[in-house]
């Protein structure tokens, strides 16, 4: 699928625009590694990016590569790649995130060992996958995405 020289995300003068206002403006990275974390204050532009990524959102100019697919051309094997939960809305009382994520697997037609194989975070048989790894905080019930890692 990829080499160790692939870097897991590049992003080539990425610009997003939401609303008309810029949130991402010319970024320019390559990215490598087993764990990528992206910190900064509400509103940097995080999940706009993992958003960018995934093709939730499109880019004003530029592109960018998840394991050197395009995320243009590319974008259903970009999310076959990557295991990605929502901050927001996403959260329901009582289910661990493991049976969310399995749960939304199966709604999306992935069979029930497949959705669980990747709600486990284990490593597939085809190859890397990307987790965007999200933790509850128990106390106010809230999500938050804690690292992006490729497993």
């Amino acid at each position: 699928m990829t080499n160790s020289a692939t870097p897991v995300i590049q992003l080539d003068q990425l610009s997003v625009q939401l609303g008309g206002r810029p949130i991402l403006h010319q970024l320019a990275v390559s990215l490598q590694g087993r764990t990528i974390g992206l910190l900064g204050p509400n509103g940097a532009g995080k999940s706009t990016l993992i958003n960018t990524l995934l093709g939730f959102y499109a880019p004003a100019s530029g592109t960018a590569r998840v394991f050197g697919h395009d995320i243009h051309k590319d974008t259903r094997f970009v999310r076959s790649l990557v295991g990605f939960m929502p901050e927001n809305d996403s959260f329901i009382a009582g289910m661990s995130a493991v049976s969310y994520i399995r749960m939304m697997g199966e709604l999306s037609g992935l069979p029930p060992a497949t959705a669980l194989e990747r709600a486990g975070m284990r490593t597939l048989t085809e190859g890397q996958k990307v987790v965007f790894e999200t933790q509850v905080d128990r106390r106010n019930g809230k999500m938050a995405v804690s690292n992006i890692q490729a497993a």
